[in-house]
């Protein structure tokens, strides 16, 4: 025979379709399947309420031997020791990255190779669940145009190389509620040898996804990744002027904006301000406005 309890902020006894607060001796349950080398206890009604619970709880399993002459190996009362407990726990954990990038569909940009991928964990259904185990992470390299072609990550030579790669990796540092994974800086910069891009810049101008998930003691593994984005640019942008061509261009009439309307000047050669000098940032139109002009790029 057997007493399932259930251990919530007051002890309650299994009685065959619910739940009692008070011990009777009909919470023995009787066993089937009984052989001198195991036994089996088959309730479908329980079994309907493990699957359905909206939370997580702990439960605690006594046994008894009672013989066809009525001799038990316990009193008919609610036993209290000697029980074996089991938690039983639904759902999965929550993962997700902070940085280099916030895993919720954020996109960070570095000019610099990272050292590291952190992020958090939790383990939070209501109850008593069963905690954290591990967490994984992967990081997979595609083309920053959105290009759908992607490469993965060797752990062995920090190369990138065409899939399947290493795949999840776990965590390396850390607690399991802040987790961390390194990554060595040479993972994002120099030639790369994987022959995934071989021969590129590992970290240039390259776009870079992290996802990651938990797994809880229970084993229940969490499926929804949260994916975080960020592209190293290691290159120096440029910028130059097409027009006006430099000393070479002139102008009949020209407006400017400015704080009191709108100012017009005719007939008038444009001189960089690095070659102006006394009077030449005074220019007249061919009206009656005259005004103090700099000019400036």
């Amino acid at each position: 025979q057997i007493v399932i309890e259930r251990n919530t902020a007051i002890n309650e006894y299994w009685n065959g379709t619910g739940w009692d607060g008070t011990f009777t001796v009909s919470h023995w349950r009787n066993a089937t399947n009984i052989y001198t080398s195991s036994w089996t206890y088959v309730d479908s009604n329980l079994n309907n309420y493990f699957n359905t619970l909206a939370g997580s709880l702990n439960f605690t399993v006594y046994t008894r031997a009672r013989d066809t002459v009525g001799n038990v190996s316990k009193p008919d009362s609610a036993p209290s020791s000697g029980g074996v407990q089991f938690k039983m726990d639904r759902f999965a954990p929550v993962s997700k990255s902070t940085y280099p990038a916030y895993g919720s569909g954020s996109i960070t940009y570095f000019n610099y190779p990272i050292t590291n991928i952190a992020g958090t964990a939790i383990d939070s259904d209501a109850g008593s669940p069963s905690g954290l185990n591990q967490v994984y992470v992967r990081i997979r390299r595609f083309d920053s145009s959105g290009s759908s072609s992607r490469c993965d990550y060797d752990t062995t030579f920090g190369n990138w190389v065409n899939p399947p790669g290493a795949g999840w990796l776990e965590q390396s540092a850390g607690v399991l509620t802040n987790w961390i994974k390194s990554i060595p800086s040479s993972s994002f910069m120099g030639s790369n040898g994987g022959d995934c891009y071989n021969g590129i810049d590992k970290g240039d101008g390259f776009r870079f996804e992290i996802q990651s998930y938990a797994r809880d003691n229970a084993q229940n593994t969490e499926v929804a990744y949260a994916t975080a984005t960020f592209i190293i640019d290691y290159s120096t942008p440029t910028a130059g002027i097409a027009f006006p061509v430099h000393l070479v261009t002139y102008f009949k009439r020209l407006q400017f904006r400015h704080n009191h309307g709108i100012l017009q000047l005719d007939n008038f050669f444009l001189v960089p301000a690095r070659e102006q000098s006394g009077d030449s940032r005074k220019f007249m139109g061919s009206g009656k406005v005259k005004r103090h002009i700099r000019f400036e790029s």
